[in-house]
């Protein structure tokens, strides 16, 4: 009998002790992490250098286009008037305008042996344009100074051409507002670039 009592008590310890075992722990694993994206390096910018402005051309520099070799030589705001050989008398200019003398020098680089007066002009900044009064050319034989060459009167509204064939000095007198003396203005001659000069 006593027996029999130790194996029942050795059975309900041994029992006891079985369940008091806990569970064996598992290890958490830890989530597969992403790497870290890398920093994409930024695109490196090249410091392009800015297209240059064409300098202006001033007196005195030779201007060359497709059909045309042009240099100012010299430019003078008149006093007074202009010789009139038509009226026999000093021509004024209007009221609030005076008169600019331009005298340069052209070559022909082309076939055109013409060229209307209408192409030839002044112009401010502001796009103002004045046709010439005044008109005189001869042949640049050589050196001389343009602006001893005589003048007559022509209207340029009409489209008069002058024969630039061959090389030549020409004296234009123009007539612009009074306001722009002191300012920059633009002798413009058919393709030629515009030349800058002040009017003074």
């Amino acid at each position: 009998m006593n027996t029999i009592c130790f194996i029942l008590c050795s059975l309900a310890i041994l029992g006891s002790a079985v369940a008091c075992q806990t569970a064996p722990t598992t290890a958490a694993v830890p989530p597969t992490q992403s790497p870290q994206p890398t920093e994409t390096p930024l695109p490196t910018v090249e410091n392009t250098p800015l297209p240059t402005q064409a300098a202006i051309p001033q007196i005195g520099e030779t201007v060359v286009s497709e059909k045309w070799e042009l240099v100012l030589i010299s430019a003078s705001l008149l006093e007074r008037g202009v010789k009139d050989a038509e009226i026999n008398a000093e021509a004024l200019p209007a009221e609030g305008a005076r008169f600019v003398s331009l005298g340069f020098k052209v070559k022909p680089l082309a076939s055109t042996a013409v060229m209307s007066t209408q192409n030839i002009m002044i112009k401010d900044e502001n796009a103002q344009k004045w046709g010439a009064y005044y008109l005189g050319v001869t042949e640049a034989a050589q050196e001389i100074d343009p602006l001893q060459i005589e003048v007559k009167r022509f209207f340029v509204a009409l489209g008069e051409e002058i024969d630039l064939s061959t090389e030549k000095y020409v004296h234009m007198i123009f007539q612009v507002p009074s306001a722009s003396i002191g300012q920059q203005v633009f002798l413009c001659f058919d393709d030629v670039p515009p030349v800058a000069l002040i009017v003074e």
